[in-house]
């Protein structure tokens, strides 16, 4: 009688697990939208403002939102629109995003830095100068043979990987580093 007793509840154990994972499913129907992050729906306005679609469907929540709105407002608005939508729309546009420059990088850095010196010396220099100065400020020029000005170049490369793209500076700084440090 135990063993058929045992049997007996493990199998009501199990049903009872399961009813209650079904409930959760129903009430949490799609999980990825709900958890983004109030930064997260701040890049998604960002990376989506341009497209007339993306604020007509906004405008539905928030009236006033226009494509040159604050990140933080359209953020807000993103956030309302997407919690409240399911359609395909939503499917492209309430998604992850990188938020730094090290997860939106398609490559990885480069190793040959004498080279990456070379190829990028002659453009901007001056920018190019003043942004490695912030690394090695006794730099006073861009040389493929000054291994100072590979240094400080591999180290603002990697100073940048976890910049926060939804700063001001976001994607001037992403730019610079596709041009100036990743592999060929």
């Amino acid at each position: 009688m135990g063993f058929k007793l045992s049997v007996l509840a493990a199998t009501g154990t199990c049903a009872g697990g399961a009813g209650v994972f079904g409930i959760y499913k129903l009430v949490n129907k799609d999980s990825s939208i709900r958890t983004l992050t109030d930064e997260e729906y701040q890049l998604i306005f960002k990376e989506f403002k341009l497209q007339t679609s993306f604020i007509t469907a906004l405008k539905t929540k928030a009236p006033s939102i226009e494509s040159t709105s604050s990140n933080t407002e359209g953020g807000k608005a993103a956030k309302a629109w997407c919690l409240d939508n399911n359609s395909s729309d939503a499917k492209l546009w309430c998604i992850h995003l990188p938020k730094t420059i090290r997860e939106k990088i398609k490559k990885p850095l480069t190793m040959d830095w004498k080279a990456k010196v070379k190829a990028i010396k002659g453009t901007n220099n001056s920018d190019l100068l003043n942004d490695l100065k912030t690394i090695k400020r006794d730099l006073t020029q861009v040389s493929e043979d000054d291994q100072k000005a590979q240094d400080a170049l591999r180290e603002w490369c990697e100073s940048k990987l976890d910049f926060k793209l939804i700063n001001t500076e976001g994607d001037t700084i992403y730019t610079k580093v596709e041009s100036r440090c990743l592999a060929e």
